[in-house]
């Protein structure tokens, strides 16, 4: 599930997902959050994912 993040300047999209220490993944360049579909639900299991979308890349 994801949000938008209303920024000075920016308007960002970022998807959260699990419980635990903080965890950040950054995609590249050319990609999107689904770059991370086969990790996550491992990840999840320990970690509070945040998955912000760079500019011009998915819903940002």
């Amino acid at each position: 599930m994801g949000d938008y993040a209303d920024l000075p300047g920016v308007r960002t999209w970022y998807e959260t997902e699990g419980s635990g220490d903080a965890l950040v993944l950054l995609h590249g360049g050319f990609c999107t959050n689904e770059t991370w579909g086969a990790q996550r639900p491992e990840l999840a299991a320990s970690y509070r994912l945040y998955l912000p979308e760079r500019r011009a890349h998915g819903h940002t």
